[in-house]
């Protein structure tokens, strides 16, 4: 958690958030529910719990994803945090599940461990 905080206090300082929005929807659906779940198929559907917004530098966003697993439907909530390090031409993302209701636990994506690059 130190870590975390550290690397988070050290991005701020040299950061920005771009001006066109971070798609925490569609990095939801497209890169965690992939990687947390990689068996899932069929209909997903994914929504803001809380609309991005900016504090900080850092731009953070609240999102459920709705998606049919083997049994039954199930429902993942990932808090994502994202900056924009504009000096080295970054931008790295970093999730928190709150919940998952799916019983075969989630899989640990590489942001959920610490900041991932997105490309």
């Amino acid at each position: 958690m130190k870590k975390l905080i550290g690397l988070s206090a050290f991005l701020l300082a040299f950061s920005a958030v771009s001006a066109q929005a971070f798609d925490f929807v569609k990095f939801a659906t497209e890169k965690t529910l992939k990687c947390a779940h990689p068996t899932v198929s069929g209909a997903i559907k994914a929504e803001y719990v809380n609309q991005p917004k900016v504090e900080a530098g850092m731009e953070t966003a609240r999102v459920k994803v709705y998606y049919k697993g083997m049994v039954k439907n199930n429902s993942m909530t990932v808090d994502y945090s994202m900056v924009e390090v504009k000096e080295a031409k970054l931008l790295l993302v970093h999730g928190l599940v709150l919940e998952d209701s799916s019983g075969s636990g989630t899989k640990s994506c590489p942001h959920f461990e610490a900041w991932e690059e997105v490309k």
